[in-house]
């Protein structure tokens, strides 16, 4: 009994005909989706033309046609995919591309109707798949390591796919954003925490080029409090001055203003000409977000030892 589906298939020098139609139940037309993981030459015709084709190599490219061969071992069977203004192209994964994108030696899905009375196979695609076009814009979060300044990237350890290596057009398409500053590539450490990168990820060469990262930053480190240190070095008896304090190991530029008051152990109103290297010092100030340890908007500084 006749259905209304035959099927014509070649793949793997297999070629399977039926001119009276097969079951539903032992045929079913495969979709566009389901072949775009395999390279494989295969044809899927149904009785009205309607064809999905697979493992289509583009062999030359004349406008917004695309001269392209199946190819099975030694043996191969020329295809001509004649596109229009109706036909929709896309990635491997589904995102828009322009025809424009397709080169020769890409590996294409095609799904459409075969042209009539041609003397060549010819398809007339809807859709076009491009599964040579590995590109997808996604995004993740990680932690940074091996960052290169010579190539402009750095790695990106992801829960979800492991380790990918992240490009960075420095001050052009990509922002770096760390707490409130945007900062360059220069600015940006091993160990630091990325909470979003989102731009093109070529899964072929497992990387993305950036067009946003979020870098974590604990906002709460920029919040004015105490600090007590050392005085390393300074020089100067008049405000505005900078001097260079010792705070739990590491050298700290303290920025002081017009403003700052300035006080001996007991409290008392002192003079900054009386301040030295090794005093003790007590202060309320903010860090600033800065690539360097600075320590700003000082409000009252305080000599334990005078």
């Amino acid at each position: 009994m006749r259905n209304n589906t035959s099927v014509f298939v070649l793949t793997s020098f297999i070629f399977i005909f039926s001119a009276f139609g097969l079951s539903a139940s032992a045929v079913t037309l495969p979709t566009v989706d389901s072949l775009i993981n395999d390279t494989a030459s295969q044809i899927y015709v149904d009785r009205d033309g309607h064809a999905i084709i697979g493992g289509v190599k583009v062999t030359q490219v004349a406008g917004v046609t695309y001269f392209s061969r199946l190819i099975w071992g030694e043996s191969f069977i020329r295809l001509t995919v004649k596109t229009n203004s109706k036909t929709k192209f896309a990635n491997k994964f589904g995102e828009p591309i322009s025809a424009k994108e397709l080169k020769e030696g890409d590996i294409l899905v095609v799904e459409g109707e075969l042209e009539s009375a041609s003397q060549t196979m010819t398809i007339i695609p809807r859709t076009v798949r491009n599964i040579s076009n590995q590109t997808e814009n996604n995004e993740f979060s990680g932690t940074v390591s091996n960052i290169r300044f010579d190539s402009d990237t750095f790695t990106l350890t992801t829960k979800t796919k492991g380790p990918i290596t992240i490009s960075v057009n420095n001050g052009t398409t990509t922002e770096i954003k760390k707490g409130s500053r945007i900062i360059n590539l220069s600015s940006l450490r091993s160990g630091d925490k990325v909470t979003k990168v989102d731009g093109v990820l070529n899964h072929a060469t497992n990387q993305m080029v950036a067009k946003n990262i979020v870098v974590y930053v604990d906002m709460n480190t920029f919040k004015p409090r105490n600090f007590q240190g050392v005085i390393k070095e300074i020089s100067g008896a008049t405000l505005p001055l900078n001097f260079t304090a010792t705070i739990g190991g590491a050298d700290y530029l303290v920025k002081l203003n017009e403003k700052t008051t300035i006080l001996n152990n007991l409290k008392n109103s002192a003079k900054l000409s009386r301040f030295e290297a090794g005093d003790r010092v007590r202060f309320y100030g903010a860090i600033e977000e800065s690539d360097s340890l600075i320590v700003g908007k000082v409000e009252v500084l305080r000599n334990l030892d005078l």
